[in-house]
């Protein structure tokens, strides 16, 4: 697997940590996974540029 793939591969799964997060009711599970969505958001630019 290329870089680019195990980047692809973490990207996806920081996304589904983050959106399952939200789907808490805490309100700290719900920063945790803005954050965790923001973070892939980042590695989705890096792997795109």
């Amino acid at each position: 697997m290329t870089v680019s793939g195990v980047l692809i591969v973490i990207m996806a799964i920081l996304y589904a940590a983050g959106i399952y997060a939200m789907l808490e009711r805490s309100l700290t599970r719900v920063l945790i996974g803005f954050l965790l969505l923001g973070n892939a958001t980042n590695l989705f630019l890096l792997v795109v540029m």
